[in-house]
């Protein structure tokens, strides 16, 4: 590696460490002020706030990483225009396409660091959030391949999946006597939350076991008392872009078996094989403002304008994965039409300004 190579790293990867921790401390706090106004009585301590903000500190560094190398690399670059560096740096025959290489480096290792984020330590402080988020309520529970497995005092509750309007679906109650044997099951097509403090289980089979032999009942609807309520559900439910690759590969695979809809889940995983992309368009779309930033004044104001760009582009990747599950879109299509977008911009910049 060379001296410039290793000049040019080194400034890139201290600029996106602080741009990085800066949006962390923003976002850190708007956490934070949304972690203490519940607007409940059961509202936490500030310590106990201060826990469960530094662990969704991971997931926004993985989000947020694509912005922070985009503004780290315009003020790198905005450095290097400022002090002619980047003129003396082409005319010394160092073309377009050598300071891609040059950058080629620095991007690779900030992805890496960026898919060891999303891939492990948000995933991890994920679980460990929901685990806070339910030490109080006295129950346990674990998502697995065949849906959400929930216990609650003697009863253990398995369902299907949770819709957003927080209505279970195929839920299974099996309640058992404190001998541990089974006493009952209950298995129902719907159930939905009457906000009195029960459950309405809809088409409901009851089978009990007792001393004379098994029982077997219909019912149309059937109240369910329990202390599961929505606001357990919620946290138990995992949202795709939370779970790593290695987690939707065969989550992707059950639903698929059981014929569910597998828009959100296939999005999630192409949004996470098309990060790396992600972070080469930043630094593609960064070096396309070098040249600009050295023909022309203001170079702060286009430093915001890139910083910007990097907001745009996180809100964009957001519209465009519900946009595409709302329209029907390819999973490809409604995870990459942000990066692919910014690659063409860059491109296209870079034609202009370079003469490419």
């Amino acid at each position: 590696m060379s001296l410039l190579s290793r000049d040019i790293g080194r400034r890139l990867y201290g600029t996106v460490a602080l741009v990085s921790a800066a949006l962390l401390v923003l976002f850190g706090l708007f956490d934070l002020i949304d972690q203490l106004d519940t607007g409940g009585t059961k509202a936490p301590t500030a310590l106990q706030a201060l826990a469960l903000t530094s662990l969704l500190v991971p997931g926004h560094f993985y989000e947020l990483l694509p912005v922070a190398t985009l503004i780290g690399g315009l003020i790198v670059m905005a450095q290097l225009a400022s002090s002619s560096e980047y003129t003396i740096i082409r005319t010394a025959g160092v073309s377009v396409a050598g300071m891609v290489r040059i950058l080629a480096v620095p991007a690779v290792v900030i992805a890496l660091v960026g898919l060891l984020a999303g891939e492990w330590l948000a995933p991890q402080a994920d679980r460990q959030l929901r685990r806070l988020k339910l030490g109080g309520n006295d129950v346990v529970a674990q998502q697995m391949k065949s849906g959400f497995w929930l216990k609650d005092g003697s009863s253990f509750v398995n369902l299907g999946s949770v819709l957003p309007d927080g209505e279970m679906t195929l839920p299974s109650v099996y309640d058992f006597a404190p001998d541990g044997s089974l006493r009952a099951i209950r298995r129902a097509q719907s159930a939905r939350f009457d906000g009195e403090g029960y459950w309405l289980l809809a088409n409901v089979e009851s089978t009990v076991f007792g001393s004379s032999g098994v029982t077997v009942t219909q019912e149309r609807s059937q109240r369910w008392e329990t202390r599961l309520g929505p606001d357990i559900l919620s946290v138990m439910a995992v949202a795709p872009d939370r779970m790593s690759a290695l987690e939707l590969w065969p989550y992707l695979d059950h639903l698929r078996k059981n014929r569910q809809e597998t828009g959100r889940h296939e999005t999630a995983l192409w949004a996470k094989a098309l990060y790396p992309l992600s972070i080469a368009a930043m630094i593609l779309l960064a070096l396309s403002f070098a040249r600009l930033q050295g023909r022309a004044g203001g170079i702060m104001a286009r430093v915001f304008a890139g910083i910007l760009l990097g907001i745009g582009f996180h809100f964009l990747s957001r519209i465009g994965n519900n946009l595409g599950q709302l329209n029907a879109w390819p999973p490809l299509v409604g995870a990459g039409a942000a990066t692919m977008a910014f690659i063409l911009l860059a491109l296209l910049l870079l034609r202009r300004v370079e003469k490419i």
